[in-house]
């Protein structure tokens, strides 16, 4: 447990309440110190922490099974010049960091030279799964995760929980179908990364990939229900904010930053090149419609697009489902109930199990 946990301009001391080893490393874009430790709960809230004016901003978490992390911004590169075990006792061990300032070139040799001997993150390991015949394989990814919560609601209500709770009352009222297989990204506080997102559907050999949100947007009369498909241009302004949005999970988790390189666009030109992009809009448009039958609110023109990472599986056709937004307090509330979750996972499992059967009647299948 960390117990407590002190900034200023020269440092940071972090206190356990038992011995750890504590590693670091230096990113960039934007510039970051990563610390990470054995799993550890935090007998502390983030907001509460007095932050120097050079620190932009503090996250700390889980990562994985039994890691936990935390994860510092700076307004401008600074590098760990010491780090000492400081005082020990059996009841706690504390951790000093000392930081300076350091030229531009310099940090850049930092962030190569702790890329070169810290491995790169796991590869996410995923269950095996056997080649059913006939089987329609639906991934559901609940977004968000450990140390990357999502967005707040006023209520207080975490995102990632959300998705969470949401993703897995999907997965039971899909239970019953025998010829359904529904498999999650996560089944637990855990984060997963964007490619590992992407990887785990490709793995699974998925037939949809159904990425489950409820973002904040500084709009705040905006609500309702929305799904997104991918595309290299988003189709409004918000949109564009909320696919930049989620694309930056991976950074303020303290992963290396991912360039968005031609590789990106090449998956974006494939996508045009196959069916799986048509295939996407064809689901995405059976959700809407069961939904507007059933009630469920959704925002204007429902069906938009944008160039959201975790839907560039190039042979997956994959969707992001916004239930709403924490940012509008009516849509807080509502994702809250118990009632409206069993809800829309029904209209939600309906119109999955529609398009899984003209799937299986458009592939042949008996």
């Amino acid at each position: 447990m960390v117990t407590a946990l002190t900034l200023d301009e020269a440092g940071l001391a972090l206190t356990f309440d038992t011995p750890a080893d504590v590693t670091i490393r230096h990113l960039d874009t934007p510039v970051r110190i990563v610390l990470d430790l054995p799993e550890s709960g935090f007998a502390i809230e983030a907001d509460s922490v007095v932050r120097p004016s050079t620190v932009q901003s503090l996250r700390f978490g889980r990562i994985s099974e039994g890691r936990s992390r935390i994860v510092i911004g700076f307004s401008a590169p600074v590098w760990v010049v010491s780090q000492e075990g400081g005082s020990t006792s059996s009841a706690r061990t504390t951790h000093r960091l000392s930081f300076s300032p350091v030229a531009r070139d310099e940090f850049q040799s930092l962030v190569e030279s702790d890329a070169a001997q810290i491995d790169t993150e796991a590869a996410f390991q995923s269950p095996s799964r056997s080649d059913a015949p006939n089987m329609f394989t639906l991934v559901i990814d609940p977004g968000h995760g450990g140390i990357d919560g999502g967005a707040e609601g006023q209520l207080g209500t975490i995102e990632k929980d959300l998705t969470l709770a949401f993703a897995k009352k999907l997965e039971a009222a899909l239970a019953a179908d025998p010829a359904i297989r529904v498999v999650l990204t996560r089944e637990n506080d855990v984060f997963v990364s964007l490619r590992d997102r992407v990887q785990f559907a490709r793995t699974h050999r998925a037939d949809l990939l159904l990425s489950v949100h409820a973002d904040s947007i500084d709009v705040p009369g905006l609500r309702g229900a929305t799904i997104y498909t991918l595309s290299d241009s988003a189709s409004d302004a918000v949109s564009s904010r909320l696919a930049a949005q989620e694309n930056l999970a991976d950074v303020v988790a303290g992963l290396p930053a991912e360039p968005v390189a031609p590789a990106v666009s090449d998956i974006l030109i494939d996508l045009l090149k196959r069916e799986t992009g048509s295939f996407s809009g064809a689901i995405a448009r059976e959700l809407i419609l069961q939904m507007e039958r059933d009630g469920i609110r959704l925002i204007n023109n429902p069906l938009r697009s944008a160039g959201f990472r975790v839907l560039t599986a190039p042979d997956v056709p994959s969707l992001l489902l916004e239930m709403g937004y924490l940012s509008n307090i009516e849509d807080e509330k509502l994702m809250r109930e118990e009632p409206w979750r069993l809800r829309m996972a029904g209209v939600l499992a309906e119109a999955i199990r529609a398009y899984a059967k003209d799937h299986r009647l458009n592939a042949g299948a008996p």
